[in-house]
């Protein structure tokens, strides 16, 4: 959607005339003439731009179906999608109480950890980011979300570093990978019992890859 109107991509927002036409279209999407359209273009002339946003706030916070229909028009315009911005500017419509019930709105519509872990580190509903975290496949989400996490959530974070050396421990592999677990157990010491979860893991390993000359002489390098 275009406008002409000297409001138009000013600071990247929409106009009121762009702005109105979407809240018509909603509700009125089965009557769409040039007449009508032009009789909105002519009331929309008189109106303020500030008067517009305080008339569309107050419609998108009293109906969420085209709250939603907004945010995914915002969507297609921009051409990307970015959930925890909308958030933010969503979140200032509504009260504590009423924002609690409307997040949970938008995290069920939702499904992919990409897009519900900032939200949930941004709400600090960090029991569910940790959820998130535990059941990601490597230590990507682990090592995004740490921070807020460590303090919280120590001893799931251990295990969750020792379940996945462990897997990368378990094939053949290079010298390179070998250096990285050490690395990772370098860094999982820093946790309580940490350093006794690092020199069990050795342990283990030493009887079990005992004839991986490279993975034994990287292990080496950690107890030195």
């Amino acid at each position: 959607m275009t406008c002409t109107c000297s409001y138009a991509n000013q600071n990247d927002d929409y106009c009121k005339h762009m702005a109105v036409l979407l809240y018509y279209w909603q509700n009125n999407s089965a009557a769409s003439s040039n007449e009508n359209i032009s009789d909105i273009c002519a009331l929309l002339e008189a109106a303020s731009i500030i008067k517009i946003k305080e008339f569309f706030e107050e419609t998108l916070h009293n109906d969420n179906n085209l709250l939603e229909k907004f945010r995914l028009f915002l969507n297609r315009q921009e051409g990307k999608v970015d959930l925890k911005a909308y958030e933010k500017r969503l979140k200032k419509l509504y009260t504590l109480n009423e924002w609690k019930s409307v997040r949970e709105d938008i995290f069920d519509k939702i499904n992919s950890f990409h897009y519900l872990a900032p939200l949930y580190k941004e709400e600090k509903i960090y029991d569910r980011l940790l959820v998130i975290v535990l059941d990601s496949p490597a230590l990507s989400y682990l090592h995004s979300y740490e921070d807020v996490l460590k303090k919280l959530y120590p001893k799931e974070l251990l295990n969750k570093y020792e379940i996945e050396v462990q897997k990368m421990a378990a094939p053949v592999t290079s010298r390179n990978t070998y250096k990285e677990i050490v690395s990772l157990l370098r860094h999982m010491q820093d946790y309580p019992n940490g350093q006794e979860t690092c020199l069990k893991l050795i342990n283990e390993w030493k009887v079990a890859y005992k004839n991986r000359r490279a993975m034994m002489q990287e292990l080496e390098q950690f107890l030195k």
